[in-house]
């Protein structure tokens, strides 16, 4: 498997890890958070469905790569070809699981308030730390989706060192 094809996995689970991080530490927040008016931050149907949503993509982020590394052990131990549409599948998915954990984190944000943007709270660091990693090229969506789509179409790989 051509190193380039499998390095993002690499990065990704630091993207996992701090997206479940930050979902964990407001969830944990809101447990006891309450307004000023005394009622329970909790009991929205809006925080609710940021909960849920974030959670969900978090875990759709795992469920996809989890299921590609799987894969790739898969036919690596069973000598199986990695044919060029798996391959920039594999860079798509990391690519894209990036992308999920950057929405449920984003989605999570305003939720906190103007706590959230204090330099020293859990959210802020984790926020940017996602940021940074996201941005590392081997998992800019731009660049694996352009990527993958090219070759879905027919068209030759943009990289060829896939």
């Amino acid at each position: 498997l051509p190193l380039l094809c499998a390095f993002s996995f690499n990065i990704v689970g630091n993207a996992l890890g701090i997206a479940r991080g930050v979902a964990d530490s407001v969830i944990e927040g809101l447990r006891v958070q309450t307004s000023r008016a005394g009622a329970r931050v909790a009991d929205h149907q809006s925080i609710q469905l940021r909960i849920a949503e974030a959670t969900a993509e978090i875990d759709a982020a795992h469920m996809i790569v989890f299921a590609d590394r799987d894969e790739i052990i898969r036919k690596a131990k069973s000598g199986d070809e990695f044919t060029l549409l798996d391959r920039v599948r594999y860079r798509r998915d990391v690519g894209f699981a990036g992308q999920l954990c950057v929405r449920a984190v984003e989605r999570l944000f305003p939720i906190l308030g103007a706590r959230g943007l204090m330099s020293d709270h859990p959210a802020q660091r984790g926020w940017r730390d996602l940021r940074a990693v996201s941005h590392h090229l081997a998992m800019t969506w731009d660049i694996q989706g352009s990527l993958s789509g090219a070759v879905a179409l027919g068209l030759p790989s943009p990289d060829p060192r896939i």
